[in-house]
């Protein structure tokens, strides 16, 4: 019975020996199981590995070359070049090789011209880590792809002037050293040089370089030229799994459902990453394993004693009215007592658990003591630290009445405040209008009276003779009709005048003068011969409908005359409208019959005093029109 009882204890050890080292072989290693996960300094993660069987495509084999003192991984492209492994990036989808720098004219006999290196996709050169770089004296480096159809032709290249008198700095921006980018998914990538140079031919320029390059590992350099003494510089490799992360495989018939392991998902880049709260190799079945937020890098150990409880109260104690904002939960039970407290400073920095911490699957829990509470889910604080300076919250954890009260008033004053203050703003802009409405209107008013619109209105106001009296418009009739006297209505300018076009709210199109009394003390000559013209109605005479005197420069409303006027037609040719000797009498009729018209049959003779082709105008029908007021 002994002897059976210690075989048993004897088994359950060793199968409690072979569950760890399971355990720990799964959790570190990123190889696929039973496959050398590193060479040298080098660790070779799945999708990648050691052999085609070690690795998820033919294209990510590697081997392992173990001839020197420091093992090397290395790639085979399709024409057998070896590509020396320098790293491999799972969450950025890259890998780092050491690419071979193509020389000419060195003078050492081991030049490196034409040297082609042929990808087998899922790996393609990164247009955005590398830049196609060329150094030398007038050197003109290209890259050579391929097509679809597998021609070659040009990806890019660029041309390295040279300067002697230019001390060489760690620039490369064209002389002595230029860069630029390349096209993006080349698989195939091939560097010419040749003499970038008409006055020079062969190698008198001197040794030239082109090779593609890591501009990050680049850019550090201290010295770029010292690349002239490498055979090879590093360079990144894309690799990214075909559709929604299904195979690396082109054209793989078999394509799975994800490429993805347990715990893991398919990023918009194509990559697969570990789900918050795992780490590890998210192509590997079983590669993404649970966070332990709450180990310790000290407790267990040997050269550390085991942590003791907290005591007295939290280092960081809540600031005033914090029960107000944060979620509170009460922990009646303690941890076990085989889990060690978590402390600040003691853990590895993934929880900030004030007393205890018990690690979930992707994530962890904190707790308290006994007596203690926990707040925010993190912090653990007394009762009294709590309760010490608000009354709103019992120990049951729930809000009393004066707390609802308290909310509730709080929200009633935010409301009263924002409507007294909307109330203020919609007074305010009120007032504003009101008060700028009145001004604009008491300034109409001033103006009319300078202007003589009092004398205006009251001899109007006494004829009786004709029923067709002058209208007075408004500014904001005039303004309406001629679109806040827009630039574009002007239709002549001259001395001190501006006539613009405009459209009533009748219809009818007009011409609005803005001209300019220079001396006051004509006001009252020129009311009065407003009131004389509006009398007159003559075809060969331009109608005055009226006038505004409620603006700072009176306005004039005549008919609108369409064809310009007789100087414009006298002085330059028109085709449409030839002066021949016939229509010239005609208009010099037309004139004279409106200048007898203001001479003999107005009640109110005129005389004119300005006779000139300016202030002819010709309507429609290229009919004369005589314009008689000039302000």
């Amino acid at each position: 019975m002994a002897a059976k009882l210690s075989i048993q204890l004897m088994m359950l050890v060793m199968l409690l020996f072979i569950n760890q080292a399971f355990a720990e072989n799964t959790k570190t290693s990123v190889a696929k199981p039973g496959c050398q996960d590193s060479c040298g300094n080098l660790t070779i993660s799945y999708p990648f590995g050691i052999g085609e069987n070690c690795s998820a495509s033919k294209a990510m084999a590697m081997y392992c070359d173990n001839s020197s003192h420091s093992p090397k991984a290395f790639l085979l492209d399709k024409d057998s070049n070896n590509l020396e492994v320098l790293n491999i990036s799972l969450e950025a989808g890259t890998i780092s090789i050491s690419y071979p720098i193509t020389t000419g004219c060195t003078n050492t006999g081991n030049d490196l011209a034409h040297h082609q290196v042929r990808l087998a996709l899922p790996l393609t050169f990164s247009n955005n880590d590398n830049r196609f770089t060329a150094m030398g004296c007038d050197n003109l480096a290209l890259l050579s792809s391929t097509s679809k159809d597998s021609s070659q032709l040009e990806a890019g290249g660029c041309l390295s002037r040279c300067n002697r008198s230019l001390k060489k700095d760690n620039s490369c921006f064209g002389i002595n050293c230029c860069q630029t980018k390349f096209p993006q998914s080349l698989t195939f990538v091939k560097p010419s040089l040749s003499n970038g140079s008409i006055s020079s031919s062969g190698c008198n320029d001197g040794p030239r370089y082109a090779f593609i390059v890591d501009q990050k590992w680049f850019a550090k350099l201290k010295d770029i030229y010292i690349v002239q003494t490498m055979e090879t510089v590093p360079a990144v490799l894309n690799w990214k799994p075909f559709g929604a992360c299904q195979t690396f495989i082109e054209l793989d018939p078999r394509k799975s459902a994800t490429l993805c392991g347990e715990n893991a998902v398919c990023t918009n880049q194509s990559l697969c990453s570990c789900r918050e709260g795992y780490q590890g190799n998210p192509y590997l079945p079983n590669g993404c394993q649970d966070i332990n937020e709450c180990a310790s890098d000290i407790p267990g150990s040997r050269a550390s004693p085991p942590l003791k409880p907290p005591r007295g109260p939290p280092k960081a104690p809540l600031p005033k009215r914090a029960p107000n904002t944060l979620n509170m939960y009460h922990s009646k039970n303690s941890p076990p007592k085989s889990l060690p407290p978590a402390l600040p400073g003691s853990s590895l920095k993934l929880n900030r658990c004030d007393h205890y911490c018990t690690n979930t699957p992707g994530s962890f829990n904190c707790s308290c003591q006994d007596g203690w509470v926990l707040v925010d889910k993190l912090k653990c604080v007394k009762p009294e630290v709590i309760y010490r300076d608000t009354k709103e919250v019992d120990p049951s954890g729930k809000k009393g009445k004066k707390g609802k009260k308290g909310k509730k008033g709080a929200i009633i004053a935010t409301t009263a405040t924002c409507a007294g203050v909307g109330v203020i703003l919609i007074v305010t802009w009120y007032l504003y209008k009101e008060t700028r409405r009145r001004y604009i209107r008491k300034l109409g008013v001033n103006l009319f009276k300078r202007n003589g619109g009092l004398l205006l209105h009251q001899l109007l106001s006494s004829r009786q003779e004709n029923e067709e009296t002058t209208k007075l418009f408004t500014s904001k009739e005039l303004e309406m009709a001629t679109d806040h006297y827009n630039k574009d209505r002007i239709v002549g300018q001259g001395g001190n005048r501006t006539v613009y076009k405009g459209m009533l709210t009748d219809g009818r199109i007009v011409a609005v003068k803005k001209s300019k009394i220079e001396d006051k003390s004509k006001i009252e000559q020129f009311i009065n011969e407003v009131v004389a013209l509006s009398q007159i109605n003559h075809r060969n005479i331009v109608k005055l409908h009226g006038c505004c005197l409620e603006t700072e420069v009176p306005l004039l409303v005549y008919e609108f005359i369409p064809n310009g006027t007789l100087m414009q037609y006298i002085h330059e040719d028109n085709e449409y409208f030839p002066l021949t000797w016939d229509v010239r009498l005609r208009v010099a009729t037309e004139v004279a019959g409106a200048l007898c018209h203001l001479h003999s049959a107005a009640s109110i003779p005129i005389y004119h005093r300005d006779i000139k082709s300016t202030n002819i105008l010709l309507d429609d029908k290229y009919r004369a029109k005589w314009q008689t007021l000039e302000l």
